[in-house]
């Protein structure tokens, strides 16, 4: 849940005082990195702290694990360019969600992976989500912060899928982009066509789809010949952080191909072509 009122602005007698302002961030740095009962003992500690004697004894934060074995904990926008992506799930993600508060646990703020449940303002930390089981976790989608980025995994370039057949899109994204849209083009041997089509899911009338990762979707039957060159755009069409930039990925050409042929034989032994 978003609470950020009273944190994402300055206090008077904050703002413009570069001392005070710097100890605030490392405070918010500092809670940020702890867990559990360590931050709560922490939390009670700083309600304690009456002398300067005090402030000269506040514990320090675990060392971060060495940069040499640490990635980033997030990737920059690419769409197919062959960059590698990072896995922005991982343990090592620091991110710092300022604002925003676990429901279930109270935590506050949310460091790495936020999860926030689809069209509701509820949030969970990565260790209540691991508890839920998998038909609830379903009801989620993953916001590991940092900048913002799209990039598609499938279909690839080169990728070959027969008319008619259910494909899977599937892409990784960083920042806080909960909802997507995806429109799909064909390319001509002499231009880009940008008559798009959008998908859209069942049940839904808002063109955004959940930013899940992946979309299944029906290859066109008609209107299209084997051998088209097509590719899909992906665009973050809800950010829940609203200073975040907007941004869109293309996918590589992927090829249509004829649909697949399937022989079936009646009780006669006749065959047929379907």
């Amino acid at each position: 849940m978003d609470e950020c009122s009273h944190l994402s602005q300055d206090f008077q007698g904050i703002k413009g005082n570069a001392a005070l302002k710097a100890a605030q961030d490392t405070f918010l740095d500092t809670i940020g990195k702890l867990k559990g009962n360590d931050r709560k003992s922490f939390m009670e500690w700083c309600h304690n702290v009456e002398s300067c004697e005090a402030l000269a004894k506040i514990p320090t934060a675990p060392a971060p694990p060495s940069k040499a074995n640490k990635p980033p904990a997030y990737s920059t926008p690419s769409g197919s360019d062959g960059a590698k992506p990072v896995d922005v799930r991982s343990e090592f993600n620091e991110n710092l969600h300022v604002g925003v508060k676990c429901d279930v646990s109270g935590v506050m703020p949310v460091v790495g992976n936020r999860w926030k449940k689809i069209d509701e303002n509820y949030d969970l930390c990565q260790a209540e989500f691991d508890k839920l089981n998998p038909e609830e976790q379903a009801n989620f989608v993953c916001l590991a912060g940092g900048e913002p980025s799209i990039r598609i995994m499938s279909p690839k370039q080169g990728t070959q899928w027969p008319m008619g057949s259910i494909q899977q899109i599937e892409w990784e994204s960083t920042g806080t982009i909960s909802a997507v849209k995806i429109q799909y083009a064909e390319k001509s041997y002499t231009s880009w066509l940008y008559d798009w089509s959008e998908l859209a899911i069942s049940g839904r009338t808002d063109g955004r789809i959940p930013n899940t990762g992946k979309c299944r979707w029906r290859v066109p039957a008609e209107g299209i010949k084997p051998g088209t060159k097509m590719y899909f755009r992906i665009t973050a069409e809800q950010q829940e952080d609203p200073n975040a930039r907007s941004l869109y990925v293309d996918s590589g050409l992927f090829e249509v191909t004829p649909a697949e042929q399937v022989i079936v034989s009646d009780e006669t032994g006749k065959t047929a072509t379907v």
